[in-house]
């Protein structure tokens, strides 16, 4: 049987619980656009779907919508508990037999949900953020990280990790049994997004001739000061004519502004701010460069991929590894190490081959096929021993 016929073998009612922190914020990255696609990707073949959130309008900040038969639902900010009773509330009252949830609040509330509605409820957790998995420097919190796990392993039907990385370092922490823990990879594929960018991409930087394109909150985990660091190298042993555009907002932009100037590459450094439609801005770029310290999965990636966009990638936990295939569809440097990034950029420029492959590559990682994967393990449950 082949994995889409396997995956619509029944119908599910699925609820999946997203970003529900206890305070509002303008977008929420990767795991907004997980809950999209993988969510309208469950309702094309035809199941119910509901995404739960603090707020229904969370993902307005997206260019990507849910499907008009999706159902985005607010739970509400605040404490857990209020959350939980609305969430209990809904899936009782809407008979949802599929809960899936990501990352730590979330995975919280969906265990005590399982825990209260058992057999009637399929519970999958899906560990989205490095976050999940690292290890706690405070003892208390760290303790309370561990339990989550045991309780992972005691509740949940399934556990997912993104990456292979992710789904080695939660087997550390707790014993699953047999089959429980997988990996099944972020649904990263961009679709429409990348034929509206081929036809309304957003022109490169006045006097750029290589343009190198970044994408991602500017905070220190992402370290563009490395970014920014090897790009003063670039123009100072190979070309003035080198432009770097990172789009993304957060707490380190005047830094970077600062940093820029004080290396003298300030007109080349350009900061747009958050972008509803970042490959609109990728599409004339001539190379993608990731330098974050930890990458859970790095959905930008495949999205550079999809353009065919010659890649440059921190060899971070946990991601890039996997999703450039150790290096095969793109440069992977040490995190941190500005010469090596600059090297590698220069070389990466100068590609004229390879965007046929990456395209192909990009294409790996789609909603559909991500979809897919859930549900035939959901439905293999279901079946007889």
């Amino acid at each position: 049987m082949s994995a889409h016929a396997a995956a619509n073998a029944r119908h599910r009612r699925i609820a999946l619980l997203g970003e529900i922190a206890h305070r509002a914020s303008a977008s929420f990255g990767g795991t907004g656009l997980n809950l999209i696609r993988l969510g309208n990707a469950f309702a094309e073949r035809a199941h119910d779907v509901d995404l739960l959130l603090a707020r229904a309008d969370h993902l307005d900040s997206f260019s990507e919508q849910p499907a008009p038969q999706v159902d985005v639902i607010g739970l509400g900010l605040g404490s857990r508990g209020p959350q939980f009773l609305r969430l209990l509330r809904h899936l009782w009252r809407t008979r949802r037999d599929t809960l899936i949830v990501q990352d730590t609040r979330a995975i919280d509330l969906g265990v005590l949900a399982k825990r209260v509605l058992r057999r009637r409820l399929k519970l999958v957790c899906t560990m989205h953020a490095e976050s999940v998995v690292r290890t706690e420097t405070d003892p208390r919190r760290e303790r309370r990280r561990q339990r989550r796990f045991r309780l992972m392993a005691r509740h949940a039907d399934l556990v997912v990790g993104v990456s292979p990385g992710i789904t080695e370092r939660a087997g550390q922490r707790a014993r699953f049994a047999h089959g429980q823990l997988v990996t099944i990879p972020n649904p990263a594929y961009p679709g429409a997004a990348v034929e509206h960018a081929r036809q309304h991409p957003v022109p490169r930087p006045a006097g750029a001739r290589v343009h190198i394109i970044s994408v991602g909150r500017l905070s220190p985990e992402k370290d563009q000061a490395t970014l920014v660091d090897a790009l003063a190298r670039m123009i100072q042993h190979v070309d003035d004519g080198i432009h770097l555009t990172i789009l993304g907002d957060g707490p380190e932009r005047e830094a970077l502004v600062s940093q820029a100037s004080a290396l003298g590459v300030a007109e080349h450094l350009h900061l747009p701010g958050f972008v509803r439609r970042p490959l609109d801005y990728m599409a004339d770029a001539d190379v993608f460069a990731l330098s974050s310290v930890r990458e859970a999965f790095g959905f930008v990636l495949v999205e550079a991929l999809a353009l065919g966009l010659p890649v440059v990638s921190t060899d971070c936990p946990y991601g890039p590894r996997f999703i450039l295939d150790g290096g095969r569809f793109g440069r992977l440097v040490p995190v941190g190490d500005a010469n090596a990034l600059a090297d590698a950029l220069s070389a990466a420029a100068a590609e004229e081959t390879g965007g046929a492959q990456r395209i192909a590559h990009a294409r790996e990682f789609t909603p559909e096929a991500a979809a897919d994967q859930y549900l035939v393990r959901l439905d293999a449950m279901d079946d007889p021993p």
